[in-house]
């Protein structure tokens, strides 16, 4: 036998606990927004490890609901929403939003420096361009026209990631300037969610004014239910259908066909309904 080697100290930490105090608490929420707004400075790999907390590679908003949910017992994770559709436009300097699903983060690059007021009812941090709104609670933003912040004059957004409840990511569409954003071309998109029950989504992009018609069909080429059918301005439609037919009244489960027809173009996508 040898000599005994010299001692190895090992540390066993928490993810979420950026200040190695054996407790996930307010102080490591504040240290996570500093990380992330001061992304050019060193940190610790202990910190930088514990401030991973969805191990996605990267220290950002996703990771700060996660730590919000453990200091609050799990309320966020708990809750329950599906998936939808999140967008944001902007009147005069103020910045609004439209989410069909919860949004708990916000992170922020500005064209220039410049702080914005938070209307969103939500905390917020800021340094120089960086920014974040988020919470420290179970409170969500979610529903039509919330006023999220207000930009400074001359101030734009250059990017933006918003997160959900659980810290994923939200696919957004942002329209920063007041004219409604026109697509390219035009397009159909899946239903979502799908399968579904009660409702789902229909995303439509029309790349010019025209008359539109959706119509549901079953798997014997019935006609049952005509979701809408007129004239439609260029834009981001979203059109949603409640498993209903023509009469109101719930279909069966199965599987069902959407014809999507504007004089020019003529689409199907295939929805499955569950009851």
């Amino acid at each position: 036998m040898g000599s005994w080697s010299e001692p190895i100290i090992v540390l066993n930490g928490a993810l979420g606990d950026l200040t190695w105090d054996n407790t996930i608490d307010i102080l490591d929420v504040i240290r996570v927004v500093y990380v992330i707004l001061h992304p050019e400075e060193n940190y610790t790999d202990g910190e930088l490890w514990a401030g991973d907390i969805n191990e996605d590679g990267s220290i950002n908003i996703g990771d700060v609901p996660l730590i919000v949910d453990i200091i609050m017992g799990g309320s966020l994770s708990q809750m329950v929403y599906e998936p939808g559709l999140v967008t944001m436009y902007r009147e005069d300097q103020t910045i609004y939003m439209n989410a069909e699903t919860p949004v708990a983060g916000m992170q922020m690059t500005l064209t220039q420096n410049g702080e914005p007021v938070n209307i969103s009812g939500l905390e917020s941090a800021w340094f120089e361009n960086r920014g974040l709104i988020f919470t420290m609670s179970d409170q969500v933003l979610l529903g039509e026209n919330i006023p999220i912040m207000v930009l400074p004059d001359g101030v734009e957004i250059e990017s933006m990631i918003l997160v959900n409840h659980l810290g994923e990511t939200i696919d957004a569409m942002l329209d920063v300037d007041p004219v409604v954003l026109i697509p390219d071309r035009f397009a159909v998109h899946q239903n979502y969610p799908n399968p579904f029950n009660p409702v789902t989504t229909i995303q439509v992009d029309l790349d010019k004014d025209t008359d539109l018609s959706i119509d549901i069909f079953d798997l014997m080429g019935r006609n049952i239910k005509t979701v809408t059918m007129g004239a439609m301005h260029a834009g981001y439609h979203h059109i949603k259908w409640y498993g209903d037919n023509n009469l109101g009244l719930e279909v069966a489960s199965g599987t069902y066909f959407i014809l999507v027809k504007t004089p020019e173009h003529r689409e199907v996508i295939k929805a499955v309904y569950l009851r």
